[in-house]
């Protein structure tokens, strides 16, 4: 264990090292809006979820944390033991709907759906899952005025300033159980997974652009420490273009760690950090949260960012009932109003 944790600090190290690296580059990011983070729960903890990514935010925030939705996590585990009938629950698809009101007259939804699949995959172990989403962005209305060739007022028509798609496919799969050397104990589990995102976006109804985006994600669950361990490459693409001009995509690279605490690990604290590869001018951010459950109805949830132009605080609250759970979250952002956002989860 003592290993795995020096070698996620190389990593660490090496993602700095990177971000100095590309210090040279002056370029700013295209689809902004890619920076928005989809996930009630994950915004009340402040966005410090690449290592829990336990429900359907995974999709942004680690892919291969999805699967971990169909997966039964006892502490010990024959080697001979048929792992796939074990580790599958009973209730293993999930659909989300989510939306967050954003700045002025802009704002965000999301629609996702999970599913587990009995298939041998990659690896062969059979725990597969897969989701499809969207997501879309309203960027408020604007008015353009129209004038004649000799400079008079010609009309006025109002349009949507920006409206943008993305649609996600999601594939996430158990790789594999580390276990101690001549003894039956689980020392942890290896996730990966992947989103191949489409995204289609329209500037005043004039011009439109679409890019293919990729994210790959790798999640490891120690389980007698209860720590895990997520990376996650974020927006890697060629960039989007409108017409002549091509911007590059917020390329970022999300690293983070979680420790499950409580009576019946119905605790989480956790810690993310993302280094910005894209954008000379955006700094090294942080980000810590946790969230705690009672008897399993009720959750309470706060966060805080660090190196964030107007993000700070942040809390949320979750419900869960028969299978179906609400969850809010408050975002208080400097100087302007705070971010308020809903969702609404059915697990069946």
């Amino acid at each position: 264990m003592k290993r795995l944790f020096v070698g996620f600090l190389i990593f660490i190290i090496g993602c700095l090292s990177i971000d100095v690296g590309f210090a040279q580059r002056s370029s700013t990011s295209g689809a902004i809006f890619l920076k928005q983070a989809m996930g009630t729960r994950a915004a009340g903890m402040g966005e410090a979820f690449c290592a829990v990514a336990d429900d359907l935010s995974a999709v942004y925030y680690n892919p291969a944390g999805l699967v971990q939705l169909n997966v039964r996590e006892p502490m010990m585990e024959s080697v001979s033991s048929d792992l796939s009938q074990r580790l599958l629950k009973l209730k293993n698809r999930q659909l989300t709907a989510m939306y967050l009101k954003g700045l002025v007259d802009t704002g965000y939804s999301f629609l996702g759906y999970e599913q587990s699949l009995n298939i041998g995959g990659i690896f062969g172990q059979r725990i597969v899952g897969i989701a499809g989403s969207l997501v879309t962005f309203q960027g408020g209305d604007i008015q353009i005025n129209t004038t004649n060739s000799d400079g008079f007022f010609q009309d006025s028509r109002t349009v949507c300033a920006e409206q943008d798609y993305l649609f996600t496919f999601t594939y996430s799969e158990y790789v594999s159980m580390i276990k101690l050397l001549l003894t039956e104990e689980s020392l942890g589990r290896n996730f990966i997974g992947m989103n191949l995102k489409i995204i289609h976006s329209e500037l005043a109804r004039e011009y439109q652009a679409t890019a293919f985006v990729l994210d790959v994600g790798w999640l490891y669950k120690a389980m007698l420490e209860n720590v895990s361990l997520g990376i996650n490459l974020q927006n890697l693409g060629k960039g989007i273009k409108y017409e002549d001009e091509s911007d590059p995509l917020p390329f970022n690279v999300r690293a983070g760690m979680a420790w499950r605490f409580g009576p019946t690990e119905n605790g989480v604290a956790a810690c993310d950090l993302i280094v910005p590869l894209d954008d000379l001018g955006d700094k090294m951010k942080v980000n810590l949260g946790t969230e705690y459950w009672f008897k399993e109805v009720i959750a309470a949830r706060v966060g805080y960012k660090m190196g964030y132009d107007l993000d700070s605080f942040a809390c949320g609250a979750g419900f869960k009932i028969k299978g179906w759970q609400l969850d809010y979250a408050f975002c208080l952002r400097d100087e302007i109003n705070p971010l308020y956002q809903f969702s609404l989860t059915f697990n069946f």
